[in-house]
């Protein structure tokens, strides 16, 4: 029996859609919004009203490791398109510019120290340059909170910003 292309593509199709274990990177929703690394994914099916077109998608192996891929949403069923082999982390915070999703970090300042809570991870090269200049790490539930001397803060703002994330002095009251 020969097995053609269009028969690969619609039993991989199937195969996606009786996973229970997939979620979609929601692009589509709190538009203008701080996404956060959590709220961001909503699982497959959905009870949310996912809106047809290409999204970022993940899957949990049977072996315990994520997979992300290129899905079509169309009509309620998620095919595969192909599969993410690049930085992944890097591609969402592009997703997020290019659905007005952009995230501002409150600053502080502590002790002549610039301060600030960070709750996504940062791709690797962003995450090297402020690994390498902080002064402080503090783990949260959310997240860390890491310290600056005043001397660096502009390179990690601008670091930062070229991920789409604005820097905002924190202001009482």
């Amino acid at each position: 029996m020969r097995v053609t292309l269009r028969d690969c593509a619609t039993q991989l199709a199937e195969t996606v859609n009786t996973r229970r274990s997939i979620e979609i990177y929601k692009t589509w929703s709190e538009r203008g919004t701080s996404p956060s690394s959590y709220q961001s994914w909503c699982k497959y099916p959905s009870e949310e009203d996912v809106p047809d077109g290409k999204f970022l998608c993940r899957e949990m192996t049977p072996q315990g490791q994520s997979r992300r891929f290129l899905g079509e949403f169309r009509r309620g069923r998620i095919s595969r398109e192909c599969d993410l082999t690049i930085d992944h982390i890097r591609f969402r915070f592009g997703l997020d510019l290019l659905s007005n999703r952009k995230m501002e970090l409150r600053t502080s300042n502590r002790s002549g120290k610039i301060t600030f809570e960070l709750r996504r991870y940062l791709p690797l090269s962003e995450k090297r340059i402020v690994v390498a200049l902080m002064s402080d790490v503090e783990a949260t539930e959310s997240g860390v909170i890491v310290s600056f001397e005043m001397k660096v803060f502009p390179v990690i703002k601008l670091v930062l910003s070229r991920l789409g994330m604005t820097l905002v002095e924190r202001t009482n009251g």
